[in-house]
């Protein structure tokens, strides 16, 4: 059996006209057949209505993700283009879901869910991509990761510490009061 580290999020990145295309599974395992690959990509892909496709590699066999490092992951893609629109509640959920999962069945912490480009910062070679996307909210998908698995505040705070990081423009005043609530939850977890 493979030896799993991370768990990679990815987003299909299929748009037109700068408005995002939700492509089913099966169209992206077309796509990726039509490329001369045995299968799809992912070990997972999540449809936009939330649903977790058929189409999808299996678990022992690594996907073709994270170039030069696909043999130490899982990857879960998800319908849409993530610069474009955040994943809604369904795909987050079922992300989350299916996350929490595997992070059980291979013993990994929330800290080992990442994004396709915080792959480098964890030993894959460097990545010149958004994905998931400039728009997907990694610090909560890692914070309900964290809560589900009953970690302490230490990996749900490090989650809420990185989104602070990430912050690119001053928080309005309705964010700062749902992070102190976030905040407040992961030190009542």
């Amino acid at each position: 059996m493979r030896k799993i580290e991370f768990i990679t999020l990815h987003t299909a990145g299929a748009a037109h006209k700068l408005k995002p295309v939700h492509q089913s599974g099966k169209v992206i395992f077309d796509y990726h057949k039509s490329k001369g690959w045995n299968d799809i990509g992912y070990n997972a892909y999540v449809e936009e209505n939330g649903s977790i496709s058929q189409y999808a590699r299996p678990e022992d066999i690594a996907p073709a993700a994270v170039e030069d490092w696909n043999d130490r992951i899982l990857a879960i893609c998800v319908s849409g283009h993530g610069d474009l629109e955040a994943w809604n509640p369904r795909q987050m959920a079922a992300v989350i879901r299916w996350c929490v999962q595997r992070c059980q069945k291979y013993g990994l912490t929330s800290s080992r869910v990442i994004g396709h480009h915080e792959a480098d910062e964890h030993g894959a070679p460097q990545v010149f991509k958004t994905c998931p996307g400039k728009l997907v909210d990694l610090a909560t998908i890692r914070l309900e990761v964290a809560r589900a698995l009953g970690e302490r505040e230490s990996g749900a705070l490090a989650a809420l510490l990185q989104r602070l990081d990430e912050r690119t423009t001053p928080m309005q005043p309705g964010e700062l009061h749902d992070l102190a609530n976030d905040i407040r939850r992961a030190l009542a977890a």
